[in-house]
């Protein structure tokens, strides 16, 4: 079997318990295999800072003693890195031990991140038929020895020779998901373009042979969201295969800043393939006219890149309007509700006339701002935060209701008191209308978004 040019770090811990949020690490091996052979490894006993349970060491043999003068998980990180380097982290039931390093590296202060492959999906994916795949077994069925059964060192090593014939198996190429994809694509496509995507969010994108974007997606997990698109049967994903040349992605590990970015991206590009977003049933929309003058229209079933609020019945949506338009004065003609001749008293009008051009658009314009400010999910000057998974924390920020942008810290948000501590982490963005159809999907979901308000000087008030 040919190198793919790829490299896999084969790893095995034990460990001082199961959670890896309280439990640390006693051992460590890590095994680097290029596809064909192992050419780097590191092996090392680690000392917990913590007493090793006696069950433990029933199961590992690792005790106290044997530890007591072996080297911090701090003392090996640059060493063990190095052998990581930038290679796709593999182990058996990868998921706790990935948790467990990244949680060590996180200890250090260093925010580990790589791609992982499970053996366990792998093997039941490559070599099916077996009653059990836990490494015990699985390695006794396939006749691989295990020279030290739970030592991480024994079962990094019996794991890689399962790698092994795993990769022989999938023909260079192991994934956990399904490849019926491949059948589907031109002949002389490289998979190696999808098979590279990292399994994290991001904003993916799609180009032809041009180099211009044809398709582009916000997505938690950049593999699958590729693997979904070219594995669809539409006439719409065919031409997209056969446009296809070339996948590029931005990592960006927060689904508030991935939905914002999105929307940017769509707009800069207008790709050919991608699909209109669902949407509510009746939307408000604000277009701007060949004149210059925004109208305010209720449209049914339709994805509008100029949408400001969405609702489910027409009714709600035209007494929703009506009320903008007499609280802000707006053009009855302008908002759908009037036509010319309605808006004309013997010569006289009711507003100043913008549908007749009687009042300028930018003048005009000043009450449109105001009344889709009315629009905004929240008001003032503040932050909202994204309910953090890790130590990151992203929110998006507005000052005197302009929105502002969006950024992440990785401090404390009790520490970042005023409004000039968040806006030096901002990107400036603008509100384009579909992204406040995103902030209103976060400050409504299940884990809404905090609100950090300012005063007038620019101080942290509260938060709610």
């Amino acid at each position: 079997m040919k190198k793919t040019g790829k490299t896999y770090a084969i790893i095995d811990v034990e460990t001082t318990g199961g959670m890896a949020g309280a439990s640390r690490i006693t051992e460590v091996s890590a095994f680097l295999f290029d596809g064909e052979r192992v050419v780097d490894e590191f092996t090392s006993l680690v000392n917990p800072q913590m007493p090793i349970p006696g069950f433990i060491t029933q199961l590992t043999g690792i005790d106290d003693d044997m530890v007591r003068s072996a080297p911090t998980f701090e003392e090996i990180a640059r060493p063990l890195l190095e052998v990581i380097g930038n290679s796709t982290f593999v182990a058996h039931n990868v998921n706790f031990d990935f948790g467990m390093i990244r949680g060590e590296y996180r200890r250090v202060g260093y925010a580990f991140d790589a791609p992982k492959l499970c053996s366990v999906k792998l093997a039941r994916k490559y070599l099916p038929g077996f009653k059990s795949y836990s490494l015990g077994r699985i390695c006794e069925q396939l006749n691989i020895p295990i020279n030290g059964r739970h030592r991480a060192r024994g079962d990094a090593e019996a794991t890689v020779e399962l790698f092994r014939l795993i990769m022989d198996a999938s023909g260079g190429h192991p994934t956990v998901g399904n490849d019926s994809w491949v059948s589907k694509m031109p002949e002389g496509f490289d998979r190696r373009l999808v098979d590279d995507l990292p399994e994290s969010s991001g904003i993916l994108y799609f180009k032809n042979q041009n180099g211009d974007v044809i398709y582009v997606e916000g997505a938690r997990d950049l593999y699958k969201a590729a693997i979904k698109q070219l594995n669809a049967n539409s006439q719409k994903a065919h031409d997209l295969r056969n446009a296809l040349a070339s996948i590029d992605f931005e990592e960006v590990n927060s689904e508030l800043i991935v939905s914002l970015k999105a929307a940017n991206e769509h707009r800069k590009h207008l790709p050919d393939f991608n699909k209109n977003l669902k949407t509510s049933a009746y939307q408000l929309v604000a277009e701007t006219d060949m004149f210059g003058y925004t109208q305010l229209q209720v449209v049914s079933q339709r994805s509008y890149h100029g949408v400001w609020n969405e609702f489910q019945t027409k009714k709600l949506a035209e007494n929703h309007l009506a009320m903008l338009r007499d609280k802000y004065h707006l053009c009855a003609q302008l908002t759908g509700q009037a036509d010319r001749s309605k808006c004309q008293k013997a010569g006289k009008f009711t507003c100043p006339g913008p549908c007749h051009q009687l009042e300028s658009a930018d003048s005009y314009q000043l009450r449109v701002v105001s009344a889709l400010r009315h629009e905004l999910p929240e008001k003032g000057t503040f932050a909202l935060l994204e309910p953090a998974a890790e130590q990151e924390r992203a929110f998006i920020l507005f000052e005197n209701y302009e929105y502002v942008g969006y950024g992440q810290f990785n401090e404390e948000y009790d520490s970042l008191s005023s409004f000039d501590d968040f806006k030096a982490y901002v990107t400036t963005d603008f509100l384009a209308p579909e992204k406040v159809v995103t902030i209103r999907k976060f400050l409504g979901g299940k884990q809404p978004m905090k609100k950090l308000i300012f005063d007038e000087q620019g101080i942290c008030l509260k938060m709610v």
